[in-house]
């Protein structure tokens, strides 16, 4: 029996059928004078897609279950068109399982299962020597987190890059010359202003690096202030020929951060991120300013800072963000190691846009850290992938000279923030990783210098309690001595 390109919705099989040099009428569709092809000619198409698929064994258990119909399948043809969009709307569902039983009728067995419910079940998926994409990468972070990471990993961390190299050109896309991206940073800098003097509310604590030329201090966090956000700002210092008196009767402006506070740090200044280890300095940007504003997860009625930057010559980009489907599942080389490419660089996705627990920071980063190492020696210039915390993307540019600001960074208020939650915790709770032990809650009136002294090696965190305005102090090991 004959079938013809207007049979399929399919690219390649289209392609295919529009090629053939013989023409004739359509058994299927009933087109008529159009060139066609033998249908048993396409077993060798049909046949790695229809493994994918399979038909539950079905008990009669499951025959009493009221969600039978719902649990057992549905048929091939409609699994088929949902999937992959192989037919159009020229064939019903009864030609389309006509032309499967046509395809298939070298395989007996195969045929007979045509009219029967099935279900997705790839051979290769339920070998249970076969790990899922999610396995592998939990694997490889366990390994490079807790074994061995600065050198060429050994075993199951090395076939997943192994099998990230082989993935790898599906994301490969490139941003032009003169593409414009966001960065954004909490806060500006205060600068005194010209009009009459008035009291200050509150005494400035911080330490830091004066600029004579710009007039204002960048602040650098101390122990007294780090456990305070309203303290991490740049605060003004007084003229040498002033008294600090004066400075704190003066009355200051909030401004933008300059282009040299806004832009990528120095080496010695670059702390650990998602993308960095420390001391390595990548430029951190976003599609969209939204986005940038969310990355930086200011509070609502923060102030915070945004500049924007233009590429200066075009990046070739390892695009998490976006991974592209299979065009057809016909034709391919290894249609089963290709959907597995995919899910694999679907989980990197995820991984890289999950947010981090502050306290876990350390930890998470390094698997996230050595894959962005392991895709710059693959010959990238940067990392796209999704945001968590605004609607666009995050791009990651491995050398920072690749883009420069453009204009003067402006300054914005954080007019509204919004929150979701999922469903309810379950009643054995959340699991953590690594595992918080040893949480002691102190008085409400206990001052941040004695939290201070309930520190163990040096690395604690500190938190407020909403409800009544306590402390908690949480371990990551055997705490030391509590005063």
């Amino acid at each position: 029996m004959n079938c013809c390109p207007k049979c399929f919705a399919d690219p390649y099989l289209r392609q295919l059928g529009s090629e053939s040099t013989t023409t004739g009428n359509c058994d299927f569709c009933k087109a008529r004078r159009v060139p066609v092809v033998r249908a048993e000619d396409l077993h060798h198409l049909f046949k790695p897609v229809i493994d994918l698929y399979d038909v539950p064994v079905v008990s009669a258990n499951d025959r009493r279950d009221p969600e039978f119909v719902v649990n057992r399948g549905i048929p091939i043809d409609v699994a088929l068109s949902s999937d992959w969009a192989i037919w159009s709307s020229r064939l019903s569902g009864a030609k389309r399982r006509a032309m499967l039983k046509v395809i298939f009728e070298a395989e007996p067995e195969l045929q007979s299962m045509v009219d029967q419910l099935w279900t997705w079940a790839p051979t290769w998926a339920v070998d249970p020597r076969y790990e899922l994409p999610s396995e592998r990468w939990a694997a490889f972070c366990n390994y490079v987190t807790h074994e061995q990471r600065h050198f060429r990993p050994a075993g199951r961390a090395r076939e997943f890059l192994d099998d990230l190299t082989l993935a790898l050109p599906l994301v490969r896309t490139s941003l032009p010359k003169g593409q414009r991206l966001f960065r954004a940073r909490r806060g500006g800098v205060v600068i005194r202003s010209t009009s009459s003097a008035r009291p200050a509310t509150r005494s400035p604590r911080l330490s830091g690096r004066w600029s004579p030329s710009a007039g204002y201090m960048i602040a650098v966090p101390t122990r007294e202030t780090r456990q305070d956000p309203e303290m991490w700002r740049p605060w003004p210092r007084p003229r040498s020929a002033e008294s600090m008196t004066g400075a704190r009767n003066a009355e200051f402006k909030l401004l933008p951060y300059p282009a040299d506070q806004i832009g990528p740090p120095l080496p010695k200044d670059s702390r650990a991120g998602r993308i960095n280890p420390a001391g390595i300095p990548v430029l951190y940007l976003a599609s969209d300013e939204l986005t940038a504003v969310g990355e930086v997860r200011p509070p609502k009625g923060e102030a915070v800072t945004i500049a924007e930057f233009s590429l200066r010559e075009d990046v070739a980009l390892a695009d998490f963000s976006h991974v592209p489907p299979l065009a057809s599942p016909f034709g391919r080389h290894n249609l089963a190691v290709e959907l597995d490419s995919r899910e694999l660089l679907r989980v990197l996705g995820e991984a890289l846009s999950r947010p981090v627990v502050e306290g876990n920071a350390e930890l998470d980063y390094i698997p996230t850290q050595y894959i962005s190492e392991f895709v710059r020696r693959k010959g990238f210039g940067g990392m796209r992938y999704p945001s968590a915390m605004g609607p666009g993307q995050n791009l990651v540019l491995f050398n920072t000279g690749l883009a420069e600001q453009v204009g003067d960074s402006k300054l914005v208020r954080v007019s509204d923030v919004r929150y979701a939650t999922e469903q309810d915790v379950p009643a054995g709770g959340i699991t953590l990783w690594p595992v918080l032990t040893n949480i002691y809650w102190l008085a409400s009136d206990c001052s941040l210098r004695d939290a201070d002294l309930c520190t163990y090696a040096g690395k604690h965190r500190v938190l407020r309690n909403p409800d009544d305005g306590s402390l908690c102090i949480l371990w990551p090991e055997e705490p030391g001595r509590v005063n």
